[in-house]
């Protein structure tokens, strides 16, 4: 089997006029996605990482002590990743919980206590 020559592809599969409008289009709703993401991003302080997260319970539950007895409604002292999803969730938060989860759990114990919380 020869192998096409290829400029005999490209003419066959190359620039048309639909399909520059196709890739006109695409790239049109890429720059607008990534846009709609950053106007997301700075409405929210989920993406902020922890840091974000401790401005979201002093706006929203008026401090972050507060904010842990919301989070542990249980009140046990200590939260697990699904417990906190949860829990963050319930409160309204809307950011990154698995980053956050991440940044806030660094030894890797597998679970937060307000002392992670709150420095």
């Amino acid at each position: 089997v020869s192998a096409l020559p290829s400029t005999a592809f490209e003419a066959r599969n190359g620039r048309t006029k639909c399909f520059e409008a196709r890739s006109e289009l695409s790239a049109r709703g890429i720059k607008y996605l990534q846009e709609l993401r950053e106007d997301t991003n700075k409405l929210h302080n989920g993406c902020k990482g922890a840091a974000g997260f401790r401005r979201y319970l002093r706006g929203h539950l008026s401090s972050i002590g507060a904010g842990w007895r919301a989070l542990d409604e249980e009140q046990v002292g200590k939260l697990s990743f699904n417990e906190f999803c949860r829990a963050c969730r319930r409160i309204g938060f809307h950011g990154n919980v698995k980053s956050l989860w991440s940044e806030l759990d660094a030894r890797g114990a597998g679970s937060i206590s307000l002392a992670e919380l709150e420095p």
